[in-house]
């Protein structure tokens, strides 16, 4: 489920991130700026003080003395789910400036009610960003069973500048392998997995049900999802 946004970034599952959360602290033109580092310094303490997804919770505390918007910048392409801004304003109402980087929301929050409800907000993260990305799956996955339709479905509609294709086809299969390679050769297109029953009924309410090949007209027990290789 990890992923890119629109503007180029990468949007990393907490689960999945190195680092769950980066403390930014915003010390250019600061009447004190290590009064500030310290604030953030004690908050990055408290955090890795909690747990989330059976490890302590990450924090990166970026301490470089350059500019806001570089130091934002660099964080979401690298994709950390929660990014947390402290300037002098903020540190005068014992807060902090949050930012989700799975929906781009962006909030002030007092210090204590951000510390009391992050593992809520990066579970809702995770959430999130997991059914996203079966809707997307499921959107882009189409059941077929006959070879002429397999093959519209993977042919390019411009034979000499194919457009990227990310759909799935989810077809029986004899598990041939020497088939396969014969649809990998002609179509570009491979096996991607064997995916187990309960996904299967996701897109059919029977599951794996006794079917033909579409390949080979023989009996098969099960589908399986082809996918474009690049």
């Amino acid at each position: 489920i990890m992923t890119h946004s629109d503007d180029d970034g990468l949007v990393l599952p907490p689960k999945l991130a190195p680092a769950h959360v980066v403390i930014m602290p915003i010390t250019m033109k600061a009447d004190d700026p290590e009064a500030g580092l310290g604030y953030c310094r004690k908050l990055a303490d408290d955090l890795r003080g909690l747990s989330y997804g059976g490890r302590a919770i990450e924090v990166e505390l970026d301490e470089r003395d350059i500019r806001g918007g570089d130091k934002t910048w660099g964080w979401v392409k690298k994709g950390v789910p929660i990014r947390l801004e402290v300037g002098p304003r903020d540190m005068a109402k014992d807060g902090v400036f949050m930012a989700r980087r799975d929906t781009g929301e962006k909030t002030p929050m007092g210090r204590g009610e951000f510390l009391e409800g992050v593992v809520g907000l990066l579970d809702s993260i995770q959430a999130g960003m997991f059914e996203r990305a079966k809707a997307r799956r499921s959107e882009h996955t189409r059941v077929i069973d006959r070879r002429e339709e397999f093959e519209a479905f993977f042919t390019p509609e411009d034979g000499e500048k194919p457009e990227i294709h990310g759909g799935y086809a989810l077809t029986h299969w004899n598990g041939d392998v020497a088939m396969a390679e014969r649809i990998q050769k002609e179509l570009g297109v491979v096996v991607s997995c064997e995916p187990l029953d309960e996904a299967v009924r996701e897109w059919l309410p029977g599951g794996n049900v006794e079917g033909v090949c579409p390949f080979s007209g023989e009996a098969s027990g099960k589908r399986v999802l082809w996918a474009k290789t690049y």
